[in-house]
């Protein structure tokens, strides 16, 4: 295995000139014994955030509006791979994580364990003081876990490590957040995935902008988990309802067709017919849209080894 030599630690952040200046100084300056730069991408926010990162030393990329944790989240990608890092770390700016447990997120990628390692805040039962919050992260964590075929705690915790391969792998869409559907892009492409226990502090200013309102947060993450569940596994995504609703169609049809043989008259269940013909093309229509998803899958995978050997290069 290559010799890590440069790490990056990516904080997202959007308003947080405040938790910044306490954040930033608590990152050690060698991590596993190597050197490691910070870059802070600003998500266009209106205060001081830029500034107080570069006077903190950090690198920083300033966004001109905002435009989500998933965008920000991908620029500082981009920026590890364009800057040739051998490992990144993201983290959150509002000072719930421990920067001394980052050690603990990259010793698995060092030894060669693992290639995208995530801290989970549920290991050890832990639960929020915002049930429903706790409720959610569970559900989209069972959701992801179904998706992927893995069995992981958490899948919306931000405080990870990433090989570099796993970075020249990764491709998500998302503006939004990233968590899941990062969890669900490098499972497919069968990067090594650990979880580890981290602790877990109170917000120190200010209040979460992503999770802030539970129920626009849980429509937009599902929003992004069913489009990328489409996109990676479009036989099932379509192919299920289809067989679902073709075989209701066709025991409508048969229903009618034996009432018919017995009776000799199709009413009252002429309507049955007509209901049953149409569930029955209708679903033949989506397994034909399944099969031609399926052939975009196989499209989409040259395409991103395309992109892989680019960005090796």
């Amino acid at each position: 295995m290559k010799k890590i030599q440069k790490i990056l630690i990516l904080i997202p952040a959007y308003n947080e000139e405040k938790n910044l200046l306490y954040v930033i100084p608590k990152i050690p300056k060698n991590i596993a014994g190597i050197e490691r730069d910070i870059l802070v991408v600003d998500d266009g926010s209106s205060d001081r955030t830029s500034e107080i990162a570069e006077n903190l030393g950090c690198r920083v990329v300033k966004h001109i509006k905002n435009s989500g944790v998933g965008k920000a989240f991908n620029t500082g990608v981009n920026y590890a791979i364009d800057n040739k890092y051998d490992l990144m770390v993201t983290m959150d700016a509002d000072g719930q994580f421990d920067a001394n447990e980052i050690s603990k997120l990259v010793k698995p990628i060092l030894k060669g364990k693992a290639q995208f390692v995530t801290g989970t805040r549920f290991s050890n039962r832990r639960r929020h003081k915002n049930h429903l919050k706790d409720i959610g992260n569970k559900f989209f964590t069972n959701i992801t876990n179904r998706i992927t075929g893995k069995r992981f705690t958490d899948t919306q915790c931000g405080f990870r490590a990433y090989s570099r391969e796993a970075l020249l792998r990764l491709n998500i869409m998302g503006d939004f957040t990233y968590t899941q559907e990062v969890f669900i892009d490098l499972a497919y492409k069968d990067i090594k995935m650990l979880e580890v226990p981290i602790t877990v502090r109170n917000r120190i200013n200010g209040k979460s902008r992503v999770a802030n309102n539970v129920w626009s947060y849980g429509m937009r993450a599902s929003k992004i988990i069913i489009r990328a569940f489409r996109d990676y596994k479009p036989l099932s995504f379509f192919g299920i309802p289809a067989i679902t609703i073709s075989f209701i169609g066709f025991l409508l049809m048969l229903f009618s067709l034996v009432y018919y043989l017995i009776y000799f008259r199709t009413t009252p269940v002429r309507m049955l017919i007509y209901l049953g013909a149409f569930l029955f093309i209708f679903g033949v229509i989506l397994m034909m849209i399944a099969l031609v998803a399926d052939m975009f899958v196989r499209q989409r995978k040259m395409q991103e080894e395309i992109l892989y050997r680019l960005r090796k290069k």
